[in-house]
């Protein structure tokens, strides 16, 4: 039996990744947990779908509800527009981070395998291929588009180890972390208790990281996201060495376009600062010979969507030779995963 789950960010996501995902994938999206930072949207789905606040995951998180401050905007156009200046007050960025309080919950409900979907990911909806992939993982095992290990002052071994010794003396700490990417990672537990480590490493990581090297992040990350890839290439290194777990390259399933693959699509430009402004309007750049995506001042998804369908399209049929991308009378984007 699979677990699969998503984080879903933000206002604007709700429609341009939820309702899409769900109507793509009848057949596997009630089988996906959703957590989420604004609950209150997805209302009329909570009796059809798994659907968690992250807020009350980490209601008694002191530190967290802090330095992670989620923005609370209910209108995506609001949220979209205001979103920038909003973080830019708080002297923080998105706080991607949270992702973290999804293992409290696999904890509480015993869940030691499962996969991250990240939200502009596109998957087979067939459950009988999806359960056989499954099948493959072992325990005490992680699955991710993995690099070589590296070691290099900026990276999270760099500068958190002695923390570290103090507060696990029981580890051996590295001096280097796996390259990767989150995208698509598994993860598979040989027990609970291993589960519970792997979150208070993360939490202890990033607890002293913004109280006290918050300059790392943000010197690492030039977009609107804190990154979790160097802390999570930091840990699988530490559960290689002290648990032999085994941290392989995700599946040729996924390289191969089987059952679904990662990629940056133009959704990913809604939360994105505009570069330009011309003729009162904004011009992004993200794909150079697909020329410029134009945003309104006042924009909403259905506007975004209307001024930039051609380039959608060229988008679409360039980069997802296995999806099909359509774009509905009122202008919103169709995307299903056909498979190879």
């Amino acid at each position: 039996m699979f677990t699969f789950f998503k984080v879903i960010w933000g206002t604007a996501h709700f429609k341009t990744r939820f309702l899409n995902f769900i109507e793509s994938n009848p057949n596997i999206a009630k089988k996906v947990i959703y957590f989420v930072d604004n609950d209150e949207i997805y209302e009329e789905y909570k009796l059809d779908y798994n659907i968690v606040s992250l807020d009350s995951l980490r209601e008694n998180h002191e530190w967290s509800n802090t330095y992670e401050i989620f923005y609370k905007e209910s209108n995506d156009t609001e949220y979209v527009r205001n979103f920038w200046d909003f973080y830019r007050e708080k002297n923080t960025l998105l706080p991607n981070t949270t992702f973290r309080f999804v293992l409290l919950y696999m904890y509480e409900k015993n869940i030691l395998k499962f996969k991250y979907l990240p939200n502009n990911s596109f998957i087979t909806d067939n459950e009988l291929l999806i359960d056989n992939y499954f099948n493959t993982i072992e325990p005490a095992m992680f699955t991710t588009k993995l690099g070589l290990p590296r070691h290099y002052i900026n990276t999270v071994s760099g500068f958190i180890n002695d923390y570290l010794k103090l507060k696990f003396p029981h580890l051996i700490l590295p001096k280097e972390e796996y390259w990767l990417e989150i995208q698509l990672t598994t993860f598979s537990f040989e027990n609970k208790d291993h589960l519970m480590l792997f979150y208070d490493l993360w939490d202890s990581i990033l607890k002293v990281i913004f109280e006290e090297h918050i300059h790392h992040f943000f010197q690492m990350n030039q977009m609107a996201y804190l990154h979790m890839d160097d802390v999570i290439g930091y840990i699988f290194r530490i559960f290689e060495i002290n648990f032999n777990y085994k941290i392989d390259h995700w599946h040729p399933y996924w390289d191969q376009n089987t059952l679904g693959f990662h990629k940056t699509t133009w959704h990913d430009n809604w939360y994105y600062k505009y570069s330009k402004k011309i003729n009162n309007e904004y011009i992004h750049y993200p794909w150079g010979d697909f020329g410029d995506f134009v945003v309104p001042v006042n924009p909403t998804i259905e506007t975004y969507i209307e001024r930039n369908k051609e380039l959608i399209n060229i988008y679409f049929n360039h980069h997802f030779p296995y999806c099909n991308c359509k774009i509905t009378e009122n202008n919103q984007v169709k995307i299903k995963f056909l498979g190879v």
